[in-house]
């Protein structure tokens, strides 16, 4: 029997007879000793074994605990995400309860790390994270993970929004697109924001269908006056190729009233305005001469994507 082996059926043992915390301990210790001696990958497997046993004992401090530390050996070693370490991931979080508050400390942990290899993060670690959580019937925190997953990420999510929303009202359908269109295009993925308008648009009843030009080509727009956000979000995915900041801001001023009478969609459009269309930062002439004269950017840091469900986290 491997030191492993036996460190294993030793924290077992201890889990069987409620000390959990013992178990933690123990097997953080010989993963630690691991670790030191080079062998990495049996600390990050032993890690994983003990995490996993935890959570199915119900002990999900403890569990989380083992996967934070796993997930922080592999990123000492200087590893980026593989899809067997993903895979790991993944089965830890599908053993929690959904009332687990530890399991997000696990999911930062695991998307911080795979950011260190993409900006972006791991788009198969979003999808399976949002998956879970769709399952679970929590489609808000579901969406905030599927917006910046895969294709079948927004497959699942277009879907779900879809079969959500009242198709016999525009008004109702409008509110579900938008949420789909920004949060998509607020993390630049703009094909997956013409899979949700074509979608929608295909299964809603319009009084008008209205012919226009952009940038000198002829676009289709479905109208409906009473609703001027279903022809905002059409024309913003539309424009969205030419990357073209002026037209942008026409057509930012152009529905202004309706942007302005939903909550959080100013800064929204901004954000997408600055990622998807180059428009320029506003900037602040003051902050950006004290800036220059003590060394460092006027510009707050930002904390990272701050969109959620389409709109502000």
């Amino acid at each position: 029997m491997s030191n492993i082996e036996r460190s294993l059926k030793r924290a077992n043992r201890l889990i069987e007879n409620g000390e959990y915390y013992e178990a933690n301990q123990a097997l953080r210790s010989v993963g630690t000793r691991l670790a030191k001696a080079g062998d990495v990958d049996a600390a990050c497997s032993l890690m994983y074994e003990g995490a996993q046993a935890l959570l199915k004992a119900k002990q999900g401090g403890s569990g989380t605990d083992l996967g934070k530390f796993m997930i922080e050996l592999e990123e000492k070693s200087n590893k980026n995400m593989s899809s067997a370490s993903r895979g790991r991931i993944v089965q830890l979080l599908s053993l929690y309860e959904p009332t687990e508050p530890t399991r997000k400390d696990l999911i930062n942990e695991a998307i911080s790390w795979s950011r260190k290899s993409s900006p972006l993060g791991d788009a198969d670690l979003y999808h399976a994270i949002g998956e879970i959580l769709l399952n679970e019937g929590n489609v808000i925190e579901a969406e905030r993970y599927l917006l910046q997953g895969t294709k079948s990420s927004a497959e699942i999510l277009i879907n779900t929004l879809f079969a959500l929303c009242d198709l016999s009202s525009n008004k109702d359908a409008a509110q579900y697109l938008l949420r789909l269109v920004v949060g998509f295009m607020s993390v630049g993925k703009v094909e997956y924001a013409k899979m949700a308008v074509d979608k929608f648009t295909s299964a809603l009843t319009f009084p008008q269908t209205v012919e226009t030009s952009l940038n000198g080509q002829k676009v289709v727009v479905y109208v409906d006056p009473e609703v001027e956000l279903l022809q905002f979000v059409q024309l913003q995915v539309l424009s969205a190729p030419y990357q073209d900041p002026d037209m942008y801001k026409r057509l930012l001023t152009r529905y202004r009233q309706s942007i302005d009478a939903v909550e959080g969609l100013g800064k929204a459009v901004q954000v997408i305005g600055e990622r998807v269309f180059k428009v320029a930062k506003p900037s602040n002439p003051l902050m950006d001469m004290m800036g220059s004269l003590f060394g460092g950017s006027s510009e707050p840091r930002s904390s990272g994507n701050q969109l959620q469900s389409a709109s502000l986290d």
